[in-house]
């Protein structure tokens, strides 16, 4: 007669088992194997009327919290289930079989329930393995305590992000025992010698037993749901992305005080622009594709890149406003004023010196004229005209008009005029001076729109954090 490897393997494994824990196999221990395991059947419910209901008392240990995916939507944890009940076949009076109390025998050979994850996003596994021990007390008390490793489903809340803290749950329940049958009870969730990775902490647990429907029966399953409050350490997303984002933001206003002839305008608009841009990626790249909400810290960083293109539009206008024309001569310092006053070139040149008279109005130091002798590197002597001879002065003329100034040669003083300074750019083919000094309306632009960046960076930190 032939016997499968299965059924040698189990021979095996509860000869080894009994012999190590009572010394050598007994008769008594032989006897009581063939009683019990005799005529019983793994396919039976363990109970003696087949009204009678088995009553399953299910709680959890948790060991380690691996990850938790965001993108994926997904938590990967492991630990062990405790799970008892009493089989009414496997009960025995420990004096007739020397004193015997305790069992082990492998969980292919008893009936057991049919309990799942049902969020495992892998598989549908059942517990354990052909491998996996029972502990069978003489009354009839059976203890499994199968391992498992498994991927379930996790709905994350990003609306706090980075400071968020999200709740996952691991549900477990009959797959098609109902309580006509099976009644299940979820008693606790053990999580003190849990290990949670770097990324997060474990702050709460919480156990809801539900019932769910179902539609080959009028019965019932009954649902346990294992919930993870998991926070997260901010610490290292605050350092790396929050606060140098807003730093960058910060950004942008100066580039309001840069001078239109520096040339590096705008270079600073752009660069902060492709830095909100750069971290905009970072982001796609770790959280999920679609979620229920959205987070405060991508909006965030939308309304920064926004600013930061609004700052290019506006540098870039201003800079083509400074390089206009203030009058109808041309850049080699011919006057074309009959030309501009045929067709569409008269309106052109009047729209180009309106515009540059109001940029020009915009970053002057005075509301009153366009003087620049404040400035270090265009301030002159006073007066306009000077003579080497007299030292006299006359502050009467302006800026704007032409400067006057007196020469001595072999035949005496001779009176030369000067273009004024306007003119002076004009003739080089530019707007205004070069470097023309910070204006007083452009501080107080720049003030307002950096405390409209500050205000914006507060109130967000604000709203992650609380």
């Amino acid at each position: 007669m032939f016997f499968s490897r299965k059924v040698l393997f189990d021979a095996a494994v509860v000869l080894l088992l009994t012999s190590a824990d009572f010394g050598a196999c007994s008769p008594e221990m032989h006897a009581l194997h063939e009683r019990l395991l005799g005529n019983y059947s793994v396919y039976v419910r363990p109970v003696m009327t087949e009204k009678d209901v088995v009553h399953i008392n299910v709680s959890m240990s948790l060991l380690f919290v691996m990850d938790l995916d965001l993108k994926a939507q997904t938590l990967k944890s492991s630990g062990f289930m405790d799970i008892m009940w009493v089989d009414q076949y496997m009960v025995w009076r420990p004096e007739d079989y020397a004193n015997i109390t305790t069992i082990l025998l492998p969980q292919s050979r008893l009936w057991l329930p049919d309990l799942v994850f049902s969020n495992d996003v892998l598989s549908l596994n059942y517990f354990g393995n052909d491998d996996t021990l029972l502990n069978i007390r003489h009354d009839g008390t059976v203890t499994w305590q199968p391992d498992f490793v498994r991927e379930t489903g996790c709905s994350v809340d990003i609306y706090k992000y980075p400071f968020d803290t999200q709740q996952c749950s691991l549900i477990v329940l009959p797959w098609m025992t109902t309580n006509q049958y099976m009644e299940v009870t979820f008693l606790y969730l053990d999580t003190g010698t849990a290990v949670v990775n770097g990324e997060f902490l474990l702050t709460g647990t919480r156990i809801l037993q539900t019932q769910f429907d179902v539609t080959f029966s009028s019965a019932y399953l009954a649902q346990g749901t294992f919930t993870l409050t998991l926070e997260r350490r901010y610490s290292f997303y605050l350092l790396s992305t929050v606060l140098p984002l807003a730093a960058f933001s910060l950004l942008s206003p100066l580039a309001l005080l840069v001078p239109a002839d520096s040339g590096e305008k705008i270079t600073l608009s752009v660069t902060v622009l492709l830095a909100n841009l750069v971290f905009m990626a970072s982001l796609s790249d770790s959280m999920p594709r679609v979620a229920d909400s959205v987070s405060v810290y991508v909006l965030y960083a939308s309304l920064q890149i926004l600013l930061s293109f609004t700052a290019v539009i506006v540098n870039v206008a201003a800079l083509c406003m400074s390089r206009m024309p203030t009058s109808t001569t041309d850049n080699h310092g011919k006057d074309k004023s009959h030309e501009a006053k045929q067709g569409d070139g008269e309106s052109g040149n009047f729209l180009s010196r309106q515009l540059r008279m109001f940029y020009l109005s915009l970053v002057s130091p005075s509301p009153k004229d366009f003087s620049l002798r404040h400035h270090p590197q265009l301030r002159e002597k006073s007066p306009q005209f000077y003579n080497q001879d007299s030292n006299e002065e006359n502050e009467s003329i302006s800026d704007m008009e032409p400067r006057v100034f007196y020469t001595q040669n072999s035949r005496g003083s001779v009176l030369k005029a000067r273009p004024s300074l306007y003119q002076e750019e004009e003739q080089r083919g530019g707007g205004g001076p070069t470097c023309a000094p910070i204006g007083r309306r452009d501080r107080i632009l720049f003030l307002i729109m950096f405390t409209i960046v500050f205000l914006v960076n507060v109130v967000t930190i604000l709203v992650l954090v609380l």
